[in-house]
């Protein structure tokens, strides 16, 4: 081979390797691009789902699968003796009342929502009773004071108080 025509194969090789060499950046740098956008979306993926765990896990504190009134019960007698009530006490219906079932799931059950009732009288001054009205209201559990009753009293005045506690039946499942 003569050195003209190895002076030819290389000025070939370096014009095919001048072509070659920003067709195969200008890939690099789309490929890098639509991997930075895959990434950004992931993050935001992940940002949504951690999200949504922290209000799943703010939903099951307020409607937890367990009814757990005896605890409930427990922090509204210490809600009267921490808002110092005079007389309090708390009755409750045998059953759980109504049944609702929410939205399907992604397993395709229904939760049901259920309803326990509470009937509460409760005796102490106006302040009184309307700090401990305050405290149940800030108990860590859904629920709805659906009837509210005062009447004076020698001492102040008396309530009765119905109070609902709901629970999500079928949520422990998961």
């Amino acid at each position: 081979m003569t050195r003209r025509n190895k002076l030819i194969i290389l000025v070939v090789y370096l014009l095919i390797l001048a072509s070659a060499l920003p067709l195969y950046r200008f890939k690099r740098a789309a490929a890098a691009k639509k991997m930075t956008a895959e990434l950004s979306a992931m993050r935001q993926e992940q940002s949504k789902s951690q999200g949504a765990a922290g209000e799943l896990e703010m939903l099951r504190r307020l409607f937890p699968p367990e009814a757990a009134t005896a605890a409930f019960v427990e922090g509204l007698y210490d809600a009267a003796k921490q808002s110092k009530i005079i007389s309090h006490e708390v009755t409750s219906e045998a059953a759980p009342q109504g049944r609702s079932s929410g939205r399907p799931a992604a397993g395709g059950t229904k939760d049901e929502l259920e309803t326990y009732r509470f009937k509460i009288a409760i005796a102490g001054s106006y302040r009184t009773v309307a700090e401990y009205i305050r405290r149940v209201q800030n108990i860590e559990r859904f629920k709805r004071i659906s009837e509210l009753k005062l009447a004076p009293a020698p001492q102040g005045i008396t309530a009765h108080l119905t109070l609902e506690l709901f629970s999500l039946k079928g949520a422990h499942a998961r």
